[in-house]
C-alpha cells in the first residue's frame, strides 16, 4: 500500500485514512482461523508507511526561520549621585551631604540646610 507522500490537509487525511486501514487489515488477519500471518506482516508494514507519513507531515519544518534582532539590554547613563540601578522609578535621586550620617534604607534625606547670616546689629 505505498502512497507517495503528499502535503497539508490531503496528506494528512490520506495518511489517517491508511493507518486505519492497515490496522483493520492486521485485526482481521489475526481473527482468522488460523490467523495469517502473511496478510498481517504485510499490514504492519502498511501501518508503518502510513505512520512514518504522519510524522513527516506533524515534524516542523526544516528550513530555519528568517532571523529578526533581538533587543538588548544596556547600561544607560546612570544618574548622578547614584549608584546604578539604585535610585527607584518616580523618584529624584538624593546625595547625602558632605559629613552627614547615612540615611537608613528607604529614607528620603532632606535638603541640606544653609547657614543663617547672623542678625546685623544696627
Amino acid at each position: 500500500m505505498a502512497v507517495a507522500p503528499a502535503t497539508g490537509a490531503s496528506g494528512l487525511q490520506d495518511a489517517v485514512t491508511d493507518a486505519d486501514s492497515a490496522y483493520k487489515a492486521g485485526q482481521d488477519a489475526l481473527r482468522k482461523n488460523p490467523p495469517d500471518f502473511n496478510a498481517y506482516g504485510q499490514a504492519q508494514t502498511d501501518l508503518a508507511d502510513a505512520l512514518s507519513r504522519l510524522r513527516a507531515l506533524a515534524s516542523p519544518p526544516t528550513t530555519p526561520p528568517a532571523a529578526s534582532p533581538s533587543p538588548s539590554r544596556s547600561a544607560g547613563p546612570t544618574p548622578r549621585g547614584t549608584a546604578a540601578g539604585s535610585a527607584s522609578p518616580g523618584t529624584t535621586p538624593t546625595v547625602a551631604a558632605p559629613g552627614s550620617p547615612p540615611s537608613p534604607a528607604g529614607a528620603t534625606a532632606s535638603p541640606p540646610q544653609q547657614p543663617r547670616a547672623a542678625p546685623s546689629s544696627g
